[in-house]
């Protein structure tokens, strides 16, 4: 039967490109005469035999069956970039595109091989370094195409590339110059750049922190960077590749912020406080993801009192981080608040100012949500309930009562308490910056100012109403968030490859976990160079790229693969929740996904919806 199947493919003999034919054990039953003249192998050499064993490096043989597994798995082609070796050992790079046929109950992939680029004969005529040409290709695209900082040394430690931003920020005369006599390097005293000379295996990491750059100079001085440095080995010209990173403001705060005015000083104090809660966040947020993930998938599997209270724990917290992350955040990311939500993690941070004395009364639906950024509506009902919780501190009755409603596209939020009130003369200063009428240290009077300015930013009106010695209430306006109807934005994520890069392992084995049980076909790289090359490689429907890496990050990849055309819509970047600021500055005007750690699947599918 298969002899019959085999006479009809003959046509493809017609064809001036390579065509070839593979059963489930990706076995070769065809393969057409032009073959022989891209590869060198006779069809009758192919035949039976794994042709990717062939074709393909060792190293990419992996990836190559998995995909190909998963195309037969779904009876779904696809297409992929590697480079390729031929009978002689002479390289070539092409496009593997194939689809999937199923005859007489059997399923075949039939294979064409096109944009056939042959290596350089003079360069690299036959196989020396299997990923010379492809590392090259690959370092030269991220350093070209990234608005990083980037060098490359070659084996006697001289710069032999600059990044066009590192000469446009520092230098057109850095390249040719010894790396250690550049920066002014001396060994005897920094002996850690000794280790830049005993990295010898590739995908070596070494980071040196807070390193004074004499070349350069800030607005504080001499700069301090950071040397991130990655061993690459592609050839003696291409040894090993450096990124800086400017680090010069948060270490001035760090050493300053003490001999700066009171209010400065304070502001600069809660800026070096997030970014301590913020590195403590990140460790925390990816085993608690491994947590929340798998206590979610035993709830499917089966009803417990002890799993459900693991699930439900974890989420209080990671409400905990939040709350006690968000007021050290600038986001400008809009997207659905739901506020009984907020309001809860509020009262978490507020918790130590209030006793049994106070009540407080809540009446706000659980599925009332504004359109707005989580963070600034947080920083906002931060502010309001602590100044309400002032308020009261010398009343009879200590009552705030917190309500929500919506109106039409609205949703109004009101904030009452009993308490000393606030003086008519003064309810039209109370939203000017530095307006307080407290005694002189008590406040800044920026609260009140701050939440004027943070709810007309996320598009909302606050209207206030006060008698001295009755009580205040403060009104909410905010646009309403309309959802669709779950039948119309449910995501099936049912047979979707799906790329994640992330250093942690913990984190990544949740991941699996969480796809897994949805039928996804999941790829999962710590190495984020390896991560970005598996990316120009192959075709993905989904990637969630993290902002944590040390070397490259999602921000360096996602910038670098919008500048070349990819379709970022397919990019969800992982975030902790201090990157932002960052992450808004870099990536500001282009459409991206964001999500934060810990996240659910649910979560994942609202952010890719349509």
């Amino acid at each position: 039967m298969e002899e019959d199947l085999i006479k009809k493919w003959e046509v493809f003999d017609q064809l001036s490109v390579p065509v070839f034919i593979v059963n489930e054990k990706n076995l070769c039953i065809f393969a057409n005469k032009y073959m022989q003249n891209v590869y060198g192998y006779t069809p009758e050499e192919l035949i039976n035999q794994n042709i990717f064993r062939l074709l393909f490096f060792p190293e990419d043989l992996q990836n190559v069956i998995g995909l190909l597994d998963y195309s037969f798995l779904v009876e779904k082609g696809s297409k992929f970039k590697k480079t390729q070796r031929t009978k002689s050992g002479r390289l070539i790079d092409a496009n593997l595109e194939w689809e999937i046929r199923v005859l007489n109950n059997k399923t075949y992939g039939v294979f064409t091989v096109t944009n056939i680029t042959p290596h350089d004969p003079h360069k690299n005529q036959f196989l020396v370094n299997s990923n010379y040409q492809k590392n090259y290709r690959l370092f030269e695209f991220i350093i070209d195409n990234s608005y990083v900082d980037f060098l490359v040394l070659d084996e006697n430690y001289y710069i032999s590339y600059a990044s066009p931003n590192y000469i446009r920020e520092h230098s057109t005369k850095v390249v040719g110059q010894n790396f250690f006599e550049y920066l002014s390097i001396d060994i005897d005293n920094n002996p850690i750049f000794l280790n830049i000379k005993k990295m010898n295996k590739v995908n070596d990491f070494l980071l040196i922190e807070h390193f004074e750059h004499k070349c350069h100079v800030s607005l504080h001085g001499k700069k301090l960077i950071n040397i991130y440095c990655y061993y690459m080995g592609i050839s003696k010209e291409q040894k090993i590749l450096i990124k800086t990173r400017d680090y010069t403001e948060v270490e001035y705060y760090k050493r300053n912020y003490q001999k700066l005015e009171k209010s400065t000083a304070e502001r600069h104090r809660l800026i070096l406080l997030g970014e301590a809660l913020a590195g403590i966040a990140h460790e925390i947020n990816n085993p608690l993801t491994a947590i929340l993930t798998n206590a979610q998938l035993l709830q499917r599997k089966q009803e417990s009192r002890e799993i459900n209270r693991i699930a439900r724990e974890a989420l209080r917290i990671s409400k905990i981080i939040k709350s006690l992350l968000f007021f050290s955040q600038h986001s400008q990311i809009k997207g659905r608040v739901n506020v009984r939500e907020q309001l809860e993690d509020v009262l978490v941070l507020l918790n130590t100012k209030i006793n049994e004395n106070y009540e407080i009364l809540i009446d706000i639906p659980e599925e009332i949500e504004v359109l707005g950024n989580s963070v600034e509506f947080s920083q906002i009902l931060f502010n309001l309930i602590r100044n309400a919780l002032e308020a009261l501190e010398k009343a009879r009755e200590k009552k705030i009562e917190i309500k929500a409603k919506t109106i039409g596209d609205s949703v109004e939020i009101f904030i009452s308490d009993t308490g000393c009130g606030i003086p008519e003369k003064n309810l039209e200063k109370i939203f000017e910056p530095f307006f307080s009428s407290k005694k002189s240290g008590k406040g800044t009077g920026i609260g009140l100012s701050m939440v004027y300015f943070l709810a007309n930013k996320i598009n909302g009106q606050i209207r206030v109403t006060s008698q001295e010695n009755i009580g205040t209430t403060f009104k909410l306006i905010f646009p309403k968030y309309k959802t669709l109807n779950k039948g119309q934005w449910e995501v099936s994520l049912q047979d979707k490859k799906i790329l994640v890069i992330d250093e942690d392992e913990m984190f990544l084995e949740a991941v699996e976990e969480m796809f897994s049980s949805e039928g996804s076909y999941l790829i999962k790289e710590k190495d984020a160079i390896k991560g970005f090359q598996m990316i120009m490689e192959n075709e993905y429907d989904l990637l969630l790229i993290s902002t944590k890496m040390p070397f490259l990050n999602g921000v360096e990849i996602y910038k670098a693969l919008y500048n070349n055309g990819y379709d970022v819509n397919k990019i969800i970047l992982l975030l902790d929740r201090n990157d932002e600021m960052e992450m808004l500055e870099l990536c500001k005007d282009i459409k991206s996904k964001f999500i934060h750690k810990p996240f659910t699947l649910e979560e994942i599918k609202e952010c890719i919806q349509p």
